[in-house]
């Protein structure tokens, strides 16, 4: 008989396999409440992309009836080095289901000729897309492969960009509602931001 505490298994070959079981039955219990509660504090995140079934979609756009020049209520505007006037159409503006604002713009001179546009305003990506315009007479020019352009692209942009910091958006919220758009265009922007 061996001395000390050490039991020889080969005496007890009944006992030593169930032995086994329980105690890896026991440590797996052990750690599974353990495990559990790190998942509840330390939780596994996955990073999860966007869904293909979640890409923005244009709605199909048609061009409104030519407008009326009386409509357009002149805006008041901050931008430095111009004497152009920015005019929106109150009763045009809208706000559709794929989150773009469409309105008609004019942009008039101090001796009176204006370029009249249908365009588009993203507030969640900063961008514009015009649709059509019309210089003269009172008919539309469709725009011909008019992608969607950044706010901040230069030239006629910084119009656009007027637009979307003080009547069409706010920085935090996204798009205002039509309602707000269209009390802004009649009496006025309540602020002025920074950068026109």
């Amino acid at each position: 008989m061996p001395n000390g505490d050490a039991v020889n298994s080969s005496r007890f070959p009944s006992l030593a396999r169930p032995a086994a079981a329980v105690l890896a039955l026991l440590l797996a219990g052990g750690l599974a409440p353990a495990q559990a509660v790190d998942e509840d504090v330390y939780p596994q995140h996955e990073y999860v992309g966007p869904d293909d079934d979640d890409k923005w979609q244009e709605l199909e756009t048609r061009l409104p009836a030519f407008p009326d020049p009386g409509q357009f209520r002149a805006l008041p505007s901050q931008l430095p080095d111009t004497r152009l006037e920015i005019q929106l159409d109150p009763d045009s503006i809208r706000v559709d289901e794929d989150g773009v604002i469409r309105y008609l713009l004019r942009i008039q001179s101090p001796g009176g000729a204006g370029n009249l546009f249908y365009e588009g305003l993203r507030c969640e990506t900063g961008e514009y897309r015009t649709y059509a315009y019309a210089t003269s007479g009172d008919s539309w020019q469709r725009m011909r492969g008019a992608d969607w352009q950044g706010l901040n692209s230069g030239g006629t942009a910084r119009y656009r960009r007027f637009l979307h910091q003080h009547y069409f958006c706010e920085p935090t919220e996204g798009s205002l509602s039509v309602d707000e758009i269209r009390k802004r265009v009649r009496y006025g922007a309540p602020r002025f931001y920074d950068d026109p």
